[in-house]
């Protein structure tokens, strides 16, 4: 199994909350998900910026 998970639209909010509580690292978009790994202490990595610049 890999050591990165890709659960998107596959679970509910409570199940994706337990999963990122256990976690080691959650590395994603500014998103509500990384919002959600923050307020179970899980460190978090946020990309920020990611539209193209010519926009």
């Amino acid at each position: 199994m890999s050591p990165v998970a890709s659960v998107v639209g596959k679970v509910s909010l409570e199940t994706l909350t337990a999963l990122l509580g256990d976690a080691v690292i959650f590395l994603g978009n500014e998103s509500g998900p990384m919002h959600l790994a923050a307020s179970v202490g899980t460190p978090v990595v946020g990309l920020y910026g990611l539209t193209p610049p010519d926009i």
